[in-house]
């Protein structure tokens, strides 16, 4: 403080009211002197010591109180991740030496417990796949070979068909040049020579055209053969396809299916029999079941009881029951008394009406 400069004057104290409380206007006048532009650094000289000013404020509830320091509430568990040291990445080659323990059939059958890594297990199935992948691939160039050696056996059977009907058309044609107006009676009287000749030539044609014809109904033989053979190839892979697809499958199936296409479809019998596409089965199968479950939610309900109406009584039955009861307890008496065959037949007389 400089010399010959008085001190200012201390802040008046806030001013309470009969209980102890600052009223409301000294309380907001304690608050705007406590802001920064008000703050005792500017009202106070330097080299004098700045008195604390302390403003008492209402209590606040604790509700409040704790929503004011929620901001800085530390949740439980929160820091926990972020506090804990971050694990340690397994290498790979650590990671593939952990040794597994495997129950496995031993040769004699029995279980026997290995010791496999996982690198090991890693190229078994990598192996497996690979098997799997190649023995897929296999099997499919096999049935494309199948299919394509088929077709070219085919190719050349039907040529081979085509060039024997060829022959027997022009061996059938020479015949009919040579032979057909040849007068066999006067040439076995007049010309023996010429006859024989002729006859020979004839044997010669017949029996060419047996031989093509024999060739023929071989060549056909073989084709139906192989048509059966294929066909029973391809109902056979659909068969297994249909047992793994459709639960329950079997020939009483198979047959409703087929009685099924034929009647509510509109598929021919000989349609019907020669499928072997397994596909065709599915969709008639799925179309079955639809329309069962179709009729289904069209029936009534079955849970309605049957009103069964009373008895009619005729008038006068009761009093023809009570007699004929009258007559056969009459003829039992008769019985137990005489002991008659003839008194027995009166009891079953009476029980009969």
């Amino acid at each position: 403080m400089e010399p010959g400069q008085a001190a200012p004057a201390a802040p008046a104290p806030i001013a309470a009211d009969k209980r102890g409380t600052p009223d409301a206007v000294e309380r907001i006048q304690a608050i705007i002197n406590s802001e920064p532009g008000n703050s005792p650094a500017k009202r106070i000289p330097q080299g004098q010591p700045a008195q604390e000013q302390v403003v008492e404020r209402p209590a606040q509830p604790a509700e409040q109180q704790e929503e004011a320091a929620a901001p800085n509430k530390q949740i439980e568990g929160e820091d926990l991740a972020a506090d804990a040291p971050p694990g340690r990445e397994i290498p790979l080659d650590e990671l593939e030496a952990i040794e597994l323990e495997l129950v496995v059939k031993g040769e004699d059958g029995a279980d026997v417990t290995e010791k496999v890594t996982v690198k090991d297990l890693k190229n078994d199935r990598m192996r497996q796949k690979d098997y799997s992948r190649k023995t897929a691939e296999l099997a499919r160039q096999r049935e494309q070979l199948h299919t394509e050696t088929r077709k070219a056996v085919e190719a050349e059977r039907a040529k081979y068909l085509s060039e024997l009907q060829t022959m027997h058309d022009l061996v059938s044609q020479t015949a009919a040049s040579e032979l057909g107006n040849v007068d066999w009676n006067d040439l076995a009287q007049n010309n023996a020579f010429e006859y024989v000749r002729l006859d020979n030539r004839k044997k010669q044609i017949t029996q060419t055209l047996d031989s093509i014809r024999s060739k023929q109904k071989e060549v056909l033989a073989k084709h139906d053969a192989d048509r059966q053979a294929a066909k029973q190839e391809a109902a056979a892979k659909a068969r297994t396809q249909l047992e793994s697809d459709i639960p329950g499958w079997n020939d009483t199936l198979y047959q409703s299916l087929m009685k099924a296409g034929i009647e509510n479809y509109g598929y021919k019998q000989e349609e019907v029999v020669n499928w072997t596409d397994p596909r065709a089965f599915k969709l008639l199968h799925k179309a079955t079941l639809f329309d069962h479950m179709q009729a289904e939610k069209k029936a009534p309900p079955s849970d309605k009881k049957v009103v069964i109406p009373p008895k009619v009584v005729r008038p006068g039955a009761v009093q023809d029951v009570n007699q004929a009861r009258q007559r056969e307890a009459n003829a039992m008496k008769q019985l137990r008394t005489s002991g008659k065959i003839e008194d027995a037949a009166a009891v079953i007389r009476s029980r009969l009406g």
